[in-house]
């Protein structure tokens, strides 16, 4: 089991919320067993998810995935970093 994290900026926390829940099952099929969403207190709009991954490589290829960068454009989302675990 590993983590890897990704922070983003998004435009409005609402909507990309929805559109993140809506994309439990693409996430499962893509390797990731769990996130967990955190926001910060004073701008929601900047955001950190954490997730679980049992193969670091297969969660990269997900998450840098064309349909997953058109994903988290057409949610909103900007300024994206990923955090991968040094292997």
């Amino acid at each position: 089991m590993a983590f890897v994290v990704v922070r983003g900026r998004v435009e409005d926390f609402a909507g990309w919320r929805k559109r993140f829940d809506e994309g439990t099952a693409l996430r499962r099929s893509g390797g990731i067993k769990s996130e967990q969403v955190l926001r910060q207190s004073d701008d929601d709009r900047e955001t950190l998810v954490i997730y679980e991954v049992d193969d670091v490589q297969q969660g990269r290829q997900f998450l840098e995935s064309e349909e997953t960068r058109r994903r988290r454009h057409e949610s909103g989302v900007r300024d994206v970093r990923f955090y991968y675990p040094q292997t």
